[in-house]
């Protein structure tokens, strides 16, 4: 029997086994289509967890600053404002405006001026670059017993300017002493009287005649560097008729004051000398608040050695790791003034007290710790900083240089031999115990962290200070205008433009009718509307010189209506905001996160 065949069928199903050409090119169309979409998707979805992941870190930069701050681990400073060593200004204040004659405040969302717009902007012409002179930064003294450096030192909060071709003034960092001299006297008309002060620990403190504070605690008019090396600051109470009604009760809180020593041009003068200026009106006689500044030291930083292995000498001031060798006693308290050289220098503290896992290769001295910066992508260059401060008060430095790995440390010391991944964000240090480091980096995404705060007591403008109050310095980032009277302004503080957006408390007296009344500690938001000084009736010449425009603060009354002229004395007013700015690139455009708190009040 023969086999049968279908000839015709078997064709037929080898046809369908394959595809044809127009087939295979519309799968493809089809295909490169979705992948498209989906490559479009991709980035986007990226982009927002790389987003997210990024404000979260920034979210915890910020808090934890904030939380150091209000925890008192670090004492806010007296303030932060802007700084330019050109200016006419006594102290070398600035206002904070930018090209634009905007405000610039440290509030506002990522298209505001408080921030660059993008990074092809100059960062110096917005808030983030402009806010960076620390005033008052409290430190405690501390010994390094051997390493690289041997004394006391501090280390500032924030990198200083240690660029050899910034401006000398830039380049220094003002230590003071501070204390509180008790049971000194005001008479009526504002002299004040040292015969019976003492320091807060029981000394003495009168000078000849005994009126006077001694001369070693008198001010120096011969001082190359154009500073107040002693300031007294007090606060006392006056009172003024105004233009109708009985004298109302005024307050000033901590007025700048100097008193020259005989030694110098001028000298002390007595019935001239030792006299607060800010009243006009009588002062109420009696016991003062009185709290005096003194210059301590002067440190100018030294340029950042960038040999592979380091001896630095023993003056040696690595303004990168903020560190500021003193010959003053360890356990002391100070404050600093100085100027941040870079928010985008961010600085890292951190105790490793757990080795890292195994590594290869094995470390050749004692344990193997890690660093691990709270972002990833660490720029190599510039150099990475670190300070190690040992257990036993040894201080040692070391450097990295994209990924090279170099040695730091004084000869006879532990040789530190860092590892570094810069995508990662980890350095790896081996060391034989635990130790305390800072370490100093930049961002590939151009991070910054920033502090801001109010200053912490704010004066009263006196127009030309300088002819009419001699001895009382002028403090332009801490002063305010009041408008006293019948005047229409009268329910406002005006303050600089760089006060934009902060908050100060303020005690203040208005007349309801013919009743005064008293709010004590009302907290009052400055607002960020630029005025012009033109615009306002009998505003005083000079307070804004450099843009004549002010920003205010309005006060109210009990039920919260905005005063008019109904405000009779103003007692005190005292910065409590505190920020903390953290900002990176996001895409080309910056955004930042910003935490605010208050201040603790006793300081």
């Amino acid at each position: 029997m023969r086999e049968r065949t279908f000839p015709r069928v078997t064709a037929r199903k080898s046809r369908r086994q394959g595809f044809t050409l127009v087939e295979i090119m519309v799968a493809l169309v089809i295909f490169v289509f979705g992948a498209i979409a989906i490559l479009r998707i991709f980035p986007q979805g990226l982009g927002i967890v790389r987003d997210t992941e990024h404000r979260a870190v920034a979210t915890r930069m910020s808090r934890t600053t904030l939380g150091e701050q209000e925890s008192r681990i670090a004492v806010q400073p007296e303030a932060v404002y802007n700084f330019d060593p050109a200016s006419t200004f006594p102290g070398g204040w600035a206002e904070a405006i930018n090209l634009a004659g905007q405000a610039l405040s440290y509030t506002g969302g990522p298209n505001s001026n408080s921030i660059p717009r993008g990074p092809q902007d100059p960062i110096q012409e917005t808030a983030l670059g402009r806010f960076g002179r620390i005033r008052g930064e409290r430190q405690t003294v501390k010994n390094a017993s051997g390493g690289a450096y041997t004394g006391s030192y501090v280390l500032t909060r924030f990198p200083y300017v240690g660029d050899p071709t910034a401006p000398p003034e830039l380049r220094k960092v003002y230590v003071y002493r501070e204390e509180i001299i008790n049971g000194v006297r005001i008479s009526a008309s504002g002299f004040l009287d040292f015969s019976r002060a003492k320091t807060a620990n029981g000394a003495s403190f009168s000078g000849t005649p005994a009126v006077r504070p001694p001369d070693t605690h008198r001010h120096s008019m011969a001082l190359t560097d154009a500073v107040d090396d002693t300031t007294y600051y007090v606060s006392y109470l006056w009172q003024q008729a105004l233009s109708s009604g009985s004298p109302r009760v005024q307050g000033v809180t901590e007025e700048s004051l100097r008193m020259p020593k005989d030694t110098t041009a001028p000298v002390w003068t007595d019935g001239v000398d030792g006299r607060v200026t800010t009243m006009t009106g009588t002062v109420i006689p009696g016991l003062v608040q009185v709290r005096l500044r003194q210059l301590a030291s002067i440190v100018t930083s030294s340029t950042t050695p960038t040999s592979p292995v380091l001896t630095p000498p023993q003056d040696f001031n690595d303004a990168t790791a903020g560190l500021v060798r003193l010959s003053l006693s360890a356990g002391q308290s100070v404050s600093l003034d100085y100027n941040v050289a870079d928010w985008q220098a961010l600085a890292h503290d951190e105790t490793v007290s757990n080795p890292s896992p195994a590594e290869t290769p094995a470390p050749t001295v004692g344990k193997r710790w890690t660093v691990s910066a709270p972002m990833r992508g660490i720029d190599g260059e510039p150099g990475i900083t670190t300070l190690f401060i040992r257990s036993n008060g040894t201080v040692e430095w070391a450097q990295l240089k994209g990924t090279v790995t170099n040695s730091g440390g004084a000869t006879g010391s532990t040789i530190f031999e860092p590892g570094f991944n810069g995508p990662a964000s980890r350095l790896t240090y081996d060391t034989p115990d635990n130790t305390q480091t800072r370490t100093v980096y930049r961002t590939l995404d151009n991070w910054s962290h920033q502090l801001g705060v109010a200053a912490r007591t704010y004066q009263h403008f006196i127009t030309n200070r300088a002819t009419a109050a001699p001895n009382s310095p002028r403090e332009g980032w801490r002063e305010f205008v009041w408008l006293p009277g019948n005047n229409p302004n009268g329910g406002k503080l005006y303050f600089q433009p760089s006060d934009a957006g902060k908050v100060v408390m303020v005690t203040y007296e208005y007349m309801d009718g013919t009743t005064p009344r008293l709010i004590s500690n009302a907290m009052v938001p400055i607002g960020e509307e630029l005025i012009e000084t033109g615009s306002i009736p009998t505003f005083p010449a000079g307070f804004a010189p450099v843009t004549s425009r002010v920003v205010f603060a309005q006060l109210s009354d009990l039920q919260g209506n905005p005063l008019g002229a109904g405000v009779s004395a103003v007692r005190s007013v005292q910065g409590v905001s505190t920020m903390a700015r953290t900002a990176w690139i996001r895409g080309q455009r910056y955004s930042q996160v910003i935490a605010k708190g208050m201040r603790p009040l006793v300081q």
